[in-house]
């Protein structure tokens, strides 16, 4: 990723991909937006005061940019596996399911089938304390290929969800529509900056009724951030409304370490600066002369380190170990590591 010399072709090869990576544009297909049956991603949440700050993506007709370096994280971690459904609890529910999406943060599966290789479908859901629910009217996720100039998607879903422990049955109803909203560039809050994302507004109308207990509406609507390297949202943020007190909720989940194409990969490459020692203890030194902004931020996105002097020998021995990013002029240009 970080080169001192770099033939003059080369050079001009990696500016023409820039230039044609900006007009690009991401579509969404089976292999690069539906998770494969071994694929384990890692997330964070965001935390509630940075999405005080949180502005609602908007339809444009050009290239935006959405800025959340500023974000922080929790500290803690989940995962989301994709597992076959003969390896859940409720295999004997979902046998035609094509795979069981089990998220470790709420000890739940979610359920889906591929259907004709070009329309992935939620079909139900299970946990230990609710039990299977199987949709008599599965919820459409995607129409593939999906891409900025799609027709928006609507498509109705259906479910009974039994409450044994309560002696209740919850009939649910509800509709999607899918959106293809804008394209831009992306930075998270690792200084990570990724290239022709694709946002998609997802509004679901849900109205789940109890019989003589209740009837609520549980509506939400979403933004994810796709970039076609991840098979998974890269960024997610949802707006919602509280069961019990029907208040407004916003959340977020972040990737970690997201993939980038193989454009982006080449970009970094361009990037003509050298960091040594890496691991580094104490003393980092930094060369190359292609920028006019050195910044240096830790995994929670607080940048550690800012200057325009070119050739720097930074002090690393009072930073806590860890990841750290070194972006120039705004602009991801590779990492380091810091080990006592």
């Amino acid at each position: 990723m970080l080169k001192t010399v770099m033939p003059k072709f080369f050079v001009l090869v990696l500016l023409l991909a820039a230039c044609l990576s900006a007009s690009a544009q991401t579509v969404l297909t089976v292999s690069n937006a539906v998770p494969k049956l071994g694929d384990v991603f890692t997330l964070k949440n965001v935390d509630s005061i940075s999405l005080v700050q949180y502005v609602d993506p908007v339809a444009a007709a050009g290239n935006q940019t959405w800025n959340y370096a500023g974000w922080t994280t929790e500290n803690d971690a989940f995962t989301v596996s994709y597992l076959a459904p003969a390896a859940t609890p409720f295999d004997s529910v979902f046998a035609a399911a094509d795979v069981a999406a089990f998220n470790n943060s709420d000890s739940a599966y979610t359920y889906y089938s591929l259907l004709n290789n070009n329309a992935l479908y939620k079909v139900g859901t299970g946990s230990g304390f609710l039990g299977a629910s199987k949709y008599s009217d599965p919820q459409q996720v995607f129409s593939f290929p999906f891409g900025l100039n799609s027709p928006i998607l609507t498509d109705s879903f259906h479910f009974k969800l039994e409450l044994s422990f309560f002696m209740l049955t919850v009939i649910a109803a509800g509709q999607d529509s899918i959106v293809p909203l804008a394209k831009g560039a992306l930075i998270l809050p690792n200084g990570v900056t990724l290239n022709n994302v694709l946002c998609i507004k997802r509004i679901t109308h849900e109205r789940d009724n109890a019989g003589a207990f209740s009837i609520t509406n549980n509506d939400a609507t979403s933004y994810e951030f796709y970039n076609g390297a991840n098979r998974y949202p890269v960024l997610k943020v949802t707006h919602g409304i509280d069961a019990f007190t029907q208040a407004p909720t916003i959340s977020a989940s972040i990737l970690q370490d997201p993939v980038t194409t193989g454009t982006e990969q080449a970009l970094l490459s361009a990037r003509t600066i050298s960091v040594f020692p890496n691991p580094v203890d104490a003393q980092l030194h930094i060369q190359g002369d292609t920028y006019s902004l050195l910044n240096i931020i830790n995994a929670q996105g607080v940048s550690v380190y800012a200057g325009t002097q070119h050739n720097p020998m930074i002090d690393t021995g009072n930073w806590p170990n860890g990841v750290y990013f070194i972006r120039t002029d705004g602009q991801a240009a590779g990492k380091i590591i810091v080990q006592h």
